[in-house]
């Protein structure tokens, strides 16, 4: 499942075309662990670390966990 979620958060900050350092900025996360959550080599990230990240994304937290195609506007 964790890849999942770093395929939607791939797919997300790229449509918002940000590099993984801005949004690694942005979720007050460093570079290389957003990098690892995005490709799955950082299985299951934490309640508090997906919120970060769709905070620094400017979605809804429910967009990283619901299945692809739900919810995206």
């Amino acid at each position: 499942m964790s890849a999942e979620i770093g395929q939607r958060i791939r797919h997300w900050r790229r449509l918002k075309g940000l590099t993984i350092e801005q949004l690694s900025e942005a979720a007050e996360l460093d570079p290389k662990y957003l990098g690892a959550v995005e490709t799955g080599r950082r299985a299951n990230p934490s309640y508090l670390v997906l919120r970060k990240i769709a905070c620094g994304l400017g979605v809804d937290i429910a967009i990283l966990l619901s299945v692809p195609g739900q919810n995206e506007k």
